[in-house]
């Protein structure tokens, strides 16, 4: 076991570069966090019918999510056991069997081999097939329609590992109250020159980069340079460090607090060239929002992005013609993510609004967008100099306001404005912050060096 603590000087927010370049450390992670953290691994709307399955990872273990028989949710290690061919081969589909083409070994939705060739002439009926069938991955439990597993028996439940992060995701992503969302479409797929934990900790929070990454997405947005400034002078805007201190540390930041008025508007004015379907579908919209949110200390109205520790990411928006984009930062080596992309709209909205959500979401978060192409080019030019050796020697600096991160004066100046953010969950922070990337590492240093 490599000791990693040396590495992660969290506390001060300095983060050696080893911990995303060395293969030991990428070996580590996979038994330690992916083989122990809740992952997500689809959407209950990709998989609706018995028999329907979609096929995904888990680390760098493939795995088949699938409705049982009887609807029950059932995630496999997608391996045949005699000679470890895959049992699966598309992305997704319905079966009533999976098919070994190596030498025909087959088995049912429920795991139990149903087929063995020469099981008479060849095994003389003695093989015991109750202990030949797929491995089944222990723990799968859903939230809002998502869909996570774990390897680990002993987990502790979804809730539990979720926390807080059910209370931001209740109002502003699964929205059951609007009739919750479904995933359309296949999954885009695109690799990053880049570790996962740098793609994961920068949804997390980091919001310090886009007025300057995605100047030029903003820019073409914008009817003017005052209005592009002006989306990064939201004094009423801040992000939340979920599980801050010993918890799961879950991130979200740009949430946008108070009422939603101004974007009611905008969005009402853009219906109008929808029809008058999506008009009253908007207006009914907010009505169910305000009535949702009518007993809550602080209303908040938007989110940018999010991560569910460990590589579980959401973009955003304060628009309803924008879909959510569910990400999963798959490791593939060191320096090597894969990205898969879901596009998720709201389940009850009209077909011209979703047309025009995924639309919105593909110009920017997608692999051909102008946010993606953004970010990539950044991590391209960060990994070549991960690949240098002086260059090594410089650890990555997370010290933005270390030891401010209960800073009174940010809670004062929004509790003047009848906003104490001390009633939201978790620990919120101003809108360009830090302290989330910092909780990241500091739990991600904990499971790599805990033995439980």
């Amino acid at each position: 076991m490599i000791d990693v603590r040396p590495a992660v000087d969290w506390e001060h927010g300095l983060i050696r570069n080893q911990v995303f370049i060395d293969e030991e450390v990428y070996q580590q992670e996979l038994e330690r966090i992916f083989r122990r953290c809740w992952l997500f691994v689809g959407h209950e709307s990709s998989i609706p019918e018995i028999g329907d399955y979609v096929t995904n990872f888990m680390g760098t273990d493939q795995v088949i999510v699938l409705r049982d028989p009887k609807g029950k949710l059932r995630v496999f290690l997608n391996k045949c056991l005699h000679r470890g061919n895959k049992v699966c081969f598309y992305d997704r589909g319905n079966a009533r069997t999976f098919t070994c083409t190596f030498h025909g070994w087959q088995y049912n939705t429920e795991g139990k081999i149903v087929g063995v060739p020469y099981f008479e002439d060849g095994y003389l009926g003695e093989l015991d097939r109750n202990s030949w069938g797929l491995v089944e991955v222990p723990r799968v439990a859903t939230y809002g329609g998502l869909i996570f597993a774990c390897w680990d028996a002993g987990a502790m439940p979804l809730d539990d590992y979720l926390g807080d992060v059910r209370w931001y995701f209740d109002r502003l992503l699964v929205r059951d109250y609007l009739g919750g969302m479904e995933v359309v479409g296949g999954i885009q797929r695109y690799d990053m020159p880049s570790n996962w934990k740098l793609l994961s900790d920068n949804f997390a929070g980091d919001d310090y980069h886009v007025p300057t990454t995605h100047a030029s997405y903003f820019k073409v947005l914008a009817e003017d340079a005052r209005k592009y400034r002006a989306n990064f002078d939201l004094d009423e805007t801040v992000t939340v460090a979920l599980g801050y201190g010993t918890g799961v540390p879950h991130g979200i930041g740009s949430i946008g607090l108070g009422a939603a008025q101004a974007q009611q508007q905008r969005d009402l004015d853009q219906a109008q060239g929808l029809g008058p379907e999506a008009v009253d579908w908007v207006r009914d919209r907010y009505a169910r929002i305000a009535e949702f949110m009518k007993d809550d200390p602080i209303r908040v109205w938007k989110f940018a992005n999010a991560n569910v520790f460990p590589n579980f990411c959401i973009i955003s928006t304060s628009s309803a013609f924008q879909a959510q984009g569910l990400i999963l930062w798959q490791p593939r080596a060191p320096l090597l993510t894969e990205c898969w992309q879901w596009c998720a709209v709201e389940r009850d909205a009209p077909k011209v609004v979703k047309q025009l959500a995924i639309r919105n979401l593909m110009k920017g978060q997608a692999a051909a967008g102008l946010i993606a192409t953004d970010d990539s080019e950044n991590f391209e030019r960060s990994t070549d100099n991960l690949m240098g050796h002086a260059a090594t020697e410089q650890p990555f600096n997370y010290a933005m306001a270390v030891g401010h991160d209960r800073d009174h004066a940010f809670r004062d100046k929004l509790r003047g404005k009848g906003l104490d953010v001390d009633l939201l969950p978790g620990l919120v922070g101003p809108h360009i912050w830090e302290a989330q990337q910092r909780q990241f590492y500091r739990y991600w240093e904990t499971l790599m060096s805990s033995q439980d």
